[in-house]
């Protein structure tokens, strides 16, 4: 496993263990986010808001990267009306939230509510409107970080691409501690 074979006393191995379980939890950090954005239309901004990261200690000798966060806004992928695309007014709002791809949310628009916030809504029916003339509008949602990442393909490959850096990490730890002692 580590190509350094050199005899490290008990404290330095620890040392060595929590500074390549930090170094490649940042580096799978920066993975996770570059993998997600090459396959959708992500901002690196909103990525780094969902990603927490848990460092080692050298008594905890566990690093942790957790991806947590709520369903983002359609109208942060990209709205455009319809219209723009195809001319029929009023039909919806394409979004692209995979990279590439722009798919159509038939019946939805974008709106400017009276607080200021932007965003792409649908009407939808509800019993307690009293006009029967009138529909309650809802916002819409891409799915959340940690969804995006529960993708079979993306977890194996991150999760491979972080024991790779563990381990290179880990053979540089070693080499360094074991040029000290001679």
């Amino acid at each position: 496993m580590f190509r350094a074979q050199v005899q490290l006393d008990r404290r330095e191995m620890a040392i060595a263990t929590r500074d390549s379980l930090n170094r490649a939890i940042d580096r799978t950090k920066t993975e996770a986010s570059r993998r997600l954005r090459t396959d959708y239309s992500i901002k690196k901004k909103d990525l780094d808001k969902a990603f927490r990261i848990f460092k080692a200690t050298v008594n905890t000798q566990t690093a942790e990267l957790k991806a947590q966060g709520y369903p983002l806004p359609v109208y942060d992928f990209s709205p455009r009306p319809s219209d723009v695309i195809r001319p029929q007014p009023g039909r919806g709002v394409s979004v692209s939230v995979k990279k590439g791809k722009r798919a159509l949310l038939e019946g939805t628009f974008i709106a400017r509510m009276k607080s200021g916030h932007i965003g792409v809504f649908a009407r939808r029916k509800t019993k307690m409107m009293r006009s029967k003339n009138k529909k309650a509008i809802k916002e819409r949602f891409a799915p959340s970080v940690p969804g995006m990442l529960s993708f079979d393909e993306m977890n194996k490959a991150i999760r491979a691409a972080a024991m790779n850096y563990f381990e290179i990490a880990m053979d540089q730890n070693v080499r360094r501690f074991g040029s000290r002692h001679g």
